[in-house]
């Protein structure tokens, strides 16, 4: 296990150090329990829910808490998000949560089901000519 790395930079001319932790949920594991029970009750950190992701840099570079949790729940942005926080705080530590495949691919499929999608599940998935959805 890697020692806690700690991003610094200049704020205000005060120098600050700030740990920083990304964390990057997928939809349908659980990031909406986290967000609301479990990383609000956490202590000594500055926690930056998900309502508040759009100002969370501007909140970061303009306060001086030590510790901070951002928290964000992505789809299909996962990607272009993970590069846009790490470019603005490379030391930023990331938190992902993962679930078995099977269980999440098929929760997915429901819940695009539940709002109207009409696709089978081989077109949902499609994993031969990576086509679906």
């Amino acid at each position: 296990m890697q020692p806690q790395t700690l991003f610094s930079y200049y704020s205000n001319n005060n120098f600050v150090d700030k740990a920083i932790f990304f964390h990057v949920g997928l939809g349908k594991v659980a990031s909406t329990y986290l967000q609301y029970a479990f990383f609000p009750k956490l202590k000594g950190i500055y926690y930056i829910q998900r309502t508040r992701y759009k100002k969370s840099k501007e909140i970061i570079r303009q306060t001086n808490h030590p510790k901070y949790l951002v928290s964000r729940e992505f789809d299909q942005q996962l990607e272009a998000e993970v590069r846009d926080f790490s470019a603005a705080f490379p030391q930023a530590r990331p938190i992902l949560l993962l679930r078995r495949h099977d269980g999440w691919i098929a929760s997915q499929y429901r819940r695009y089901v539940k709002n109207g999608g009409h696709k089978t599940f081989a077109e949902f998935i499609d994993l031969e000519r990576d086509q679906g959805v």
